[in-house]
């Protein structure tokens, strides 16, 4: 019983319409030198890389960017506990363009308490918690809103057919814990 009221409480603080305040600040000018991603302190690097949903954005570690197809450049959907299941790719400086990534794309968004997080093309960056590994894409498609983020700044919304410049290895849609 305990598990599905926490269940409930994590799926409901993901839906929430809370919002967040929403400050946007300018890229940082180019020759900039990328530093740790937010984790470690410093100035996040989204990077790109390629997978079997063609090329996707990365955190300065190698872990996938997820956006949630219900945010807006001003408005995060994922507040509260969600954000422990998919934690924002915050920053303390200006993020960096790593390669393949468009610097005027990338942007940020201040959250309440006044943490700064990620924006590439107007969407909040996440990861997810349950990718271990750099590359893995486990929280692609859950509940039908959170997705990879292609280098132009789309959600990706399925794999690559074999030969079109991706690898051959689909993903299954993940469903449930759509935090």
């Amino acid at each position: 019983m305990a598990l599905v009221a926490l269940g409930a409480l994590l799926l409901g603080a993901c839906g929430s319409s809370a919002s967040s305040s929403a400050s946007t600040t300018t890229a940082p000018p180019s020759g900039t030198s990328p530093s740790s991603s937010a984790s470690g302190g410093g100035a996040a690097t989204v990077a790109s890389r390629s997978s079997s949903y063609g090329t996707i954005l990365v955190n300065g570690s190698g872990m996938v960017l997820y956006l949630n197809v219900d945010d807006t450049a001003t408005h995060s959907a994922c507040t509260g506990a969600c954000t422990t299941i998919w934690p924002p790719l915050t920053t303390s400086g200006s993020p960096v363009a790593g390669a393949g990534v468009t610097q005027s794309l990338l942007s940020t968004k201040t959250l309440s308490g006044g943490t700064k997080q990620v924006v590439y093309d107007g969407h909040p960056l996440y990861t997810y918690s349950a990718d271990q590994t750099p590359g893995a894409t486990q929280g692609q498609g859950i509940e039908g809103i959170w997705f990879v983020v292609s280098a132009a700044g789309a959600p990706v919304k399925s794999a690559q057919a074999a030969g079109s410049g991706g690898s051959s290895t689909t993903t299954t849609v993940a469903s449930g814990g759509g935090y």
